[in-house]
């Protein structure tokens, strides 16, 4: 019985996994089809607009998913709190969260053209936020972080630098499918993975990953479109000392966190 449980959570993961791999592109694909042009203009939509209400339905569906077949992983309120965290480390993870945003927002508005607006309606502003903002961080972050990393945990016994590393890549690997050749997706994989594996909480993962796609939602508002006139070289130059910067503050946390009593790290 439970080696039937496991191998149904195991082809679960891979079916909504290839899910995300294709999904971002199939919609791309056919938005630039007659028909669903076509589709929508009769309903009187943009085609932004259409493909947005779609990507909500498709995560609407995956949290359905979620809930029915990993309920005992997205059920559990512990992931759900962050009270266990001692102070020291709960402010170096802040401070992260708000270099890693401005990392983000210079990143995307360096990948964004200069006067880029997706949105020319109040709707269609408010479709998106709720899409970018609100939805995809949580689905994505109880998929890739809770769901994925718990059955990579148990079932392949890897280890924690494997289990973050591996997770972060199929994180990125959508996106980059998908159209977001931003690495500091991979990264954002890597940060949300060591908030998760350490904290046993989502909410600093989900914070995170909030905040950096809310950066980018304003950036498609045209709200903040600002590109430092520097060369490539410069560019590479400053995310290499922000990556290096990053490498040592989560090694601080992780250090914190391992020596903190009260933090629960995961048992293989």
């Amino acid at each position: 019985m439970i080696d039937k449980i496991k191998c149904r959570e195991r082809i679960s993961i891979i079916i909504i996994l290839v899910s995300y791999f294709i999904f971002g592109r199939t919609l791309i694909y056919c938005a630039s089809t007659d028909i669903f042009i076509s589709f929508a203009n009769r309903i009187n939509f943009s085609i932004n607009h259409l493909s947005n209400y779609i990507s909500i339905l498709f995560y609407i569906i995956q949290l359905l998913i979620y809930w029915f077949l990993f309920k005992s992983d997205i059920n559990n309120k512990n992931i759900y709190q962050i009270n266990s965290i001692n102070k020291t480390p709960k402010t170096l993870i802040s401070i992260l969260i708000i270099c890693f945003v401005v990392f983000a927002l210079l990143a995307s508005s360096y990948s964004m053209p200069v006067g880029t607006k997706y949105h020319n309606s109040i709707i269609g502003s408010v479709v998106s936020f709720i899409l970018i903002v609100l939805l995809a961080p949580i689905v994505e972050e109880l998929f890739f972080r809770v769901i994925l990393m718990n059955n990579l945990r148990i079932n392949y016994r890897f280890s924690n630098k494997k289990l973050i590393l591996i997770q972060a890549i199929l994180f990125y690997i959508p996106h980059l499918v998908n159209g977001n050749y931003t690495f500091y997706t991979f990264y954002l994989g890597i940060v949300s993975g060591i908030f998760y594996y350490y904290t046993r909480s989502i909410i600093h993962s989900i914070m995170l990953h909030t905040f950096a796609n809310c950066t980018y939602f304003l950036l498609t508002l045209n709200i903040i479109n600002y590109r430092l006139p520097i060369t490539m070289p410069i560019w590479l130059t400053f995310f290499l000392i922000l990556f290096i910067f990053f490498y040592f503050m989560l090694r601080k946390i992780v250090i914190l966190l391992k020596s903190d009593e009260t933090s629960v790290i995961f048992k293989n």
